[in-house]
């Protein structure tokens, strides 16, 4: 299958990936509130890992955050742009999937939606999916990635 990828347990990860600030954390760290994460959230736009209720922002879901505030705050795009523009990448051919898979992939399918929106697979964790770890360098320039990194600190 295409979307997201499937984790037996907890799988190593590099420190960028590892989920370990709480909401209250991650909000603290980019200077927003707790409900803007949220928001972002709710949107498909970001997508913490959960242990039960908890959620938990990984380093690199607190850069994609800052460049989301850039594109909004800097660049002038609303949230339902940001979510059109993620919704429009091709996982795929990110992952390099072969054209059976994509057949099968509900991806392939359904174009207005980010992949890890579309993933019904329960065991998948779609914060783990090399497509969502990325989606910053999939529609910001290099001098948006830039700017990205170091907004509001």
């Amino acid at each position: 299958m295409c979307v997201g990828m499937a984790i037996e347990g907890d799988a190593p990860r590099d420190a960028e990936c590892r989920p370990v600030y709480p909401i209250s954390v991650a909000a603290d760290i980019l200077g927003v509130h707790q409900r803007t994460l949220r928001i972002y959230e709710s949107e498909g736009l970001l997508l913490p890992a959960r242990r039960g209720r908890w959620r938990f922002y990984s380093q690199r879901d607190l850069c994609w955050a800052r460049s989301i505030r850039y594109l909004i705050h800097e660049k002038g795009v609303n949230v339902a742009g940001l979510r059109r523009m993620v919704s429009l990448i091709r996982c795929w051919e990110i992952k390099g999937c072969t054209q059976e898979i994509r057949e099968s992939c509900p991806k392939f399918m359904v174009n207005s939606r980010p992949c890890w929106l579309v993933a019904t697979d329960s065991l998948r964790k779609c914060c783990l999916c090399p497509v969502y770890q990325h989606v910053s360098r999939h529609i910001c320039d290099k001098e948006e990635l830039k700017e990205g990194e170091k907004y509001g600190e």
